[in-house]
């Protein structure tokens, strides 16, 4: 069995490379990471008031 210590220095040394970021469509985006945050073009709810607490 390894220790923590002797994995932490096997993981560190792993060199690490970024993927590559590519276009797809919503519909086939299910199960993958965003490369980029999504930022809505219109203020959601349009309103000052939620029914929700917390919003």
């Amino acid at each position: 069995m390894v220790s923590f210590k002797e994995a932490l220095k096997i993981h560190s040394s792993i060199p690490l490379k970024p993927l590559e970021i590519e276009v797809i469509s919503l519909l086939e985006s299910i199960g993958c990471i965003l490369a980029e945050d999504i930022i809505c073009a219109r203020a959601l709810p349009k309103f000052n008031q939620s029914a929700m607490d917390s919003f």
